[in-house]
């Protein structure tokens, strides 16, 4: 479903207006997924989880290994980002305001100077675009956002598939893509960035040991 989108909206222009329903629709998307509004995405899936009515011995490995997962995930996240030290995608239209020379020179601003650069790039960005910039300026790849719901979707989405509750499993499913989808139309994360996220999980997941209990 991402490579699809990805593909559809390969030419976004950050400065294109965003009609007011859907900006903060993926605002409020991109919101679900960072920190710390995730700690509420992950009770409502967990409090989900605990209406199944499964034994408690499962639902207390199910927690640990998400929270493993989490765990993991930021440690993984947080590592990447210093190796590469990729600038984000709107650090890019700073440059083509001509505010900064490199995208790479953002990073060298001190927070003040970098809050006054994104607030003059407000006059020609939509503010819901602007919001994100604004509350977060460190580096690009991977996107911490895609990890956390990409694991939700193979974590809990899988097990809502196995327990054959569709309609949770699609819920969580598109969810996901909604908040993988807005931190690229928001100008927050190149497409790359996204698509080794989902990657991650998946890897995150294989590691994760899958402990027997009794019923």
């Amino acid at each position: 479903m991402m490579f699809l989108l990805l593909f559809i909206f390969s030419n976004l222009d950050l400065q294109s207006p965003i009609p007011s329903v859907i900006g903060s629709l993926l605002h409020v998307l991109s919101l679900s997924a960072g920190n710390p509004t995730f700690i509420i995405s992950c009770v409502v899936l967990a409090l989900i989880a605990f209406k199944t009515r499964a034994p408690n011995q499962r639902l207390f490995i199910l927690y640990m290994q998400f929270a493993l997962i989490l765990g993991l995930s930021f440690v993984l996240k947080s590592t990447v980002k210093y190796i590469t030290e990729v600038p984000r995608p709107f650090t890019h239209q700073l440059v083509e305001q001509q505010l900064i020379d490199t995208p790479a020179q953002f990073y060298q601003l001190s927070e003040q100077q970098k809050n006054e650069l994104i607030n003059t790039a407000s006059e020609q960005v939509p503010r819901y675009r602007i919001a994100n910039w604004d509350g977060e300026k460190n580096y690009s790849f991977p996107s911490g956002h895609t990890i956390f719901v990409a694991t939700c979707v193979v974590f809990w989405g899988g097990l809502f598939l196995r327990e054959k509750r569709y309609l949770l499993s699609a819920v969580v499913l598109t969810w996901a893509t909604g908040v993988a989808f807005s931190r690229y139309w928001l100008g927050m994360h190149w497409p790359v960035d996204i698509l080794m996220s989902i990657f991650c999980a998946i890897l995150l997941m294989l590691l994760v040991p899958d402990v027997e209990y009794e019923d």
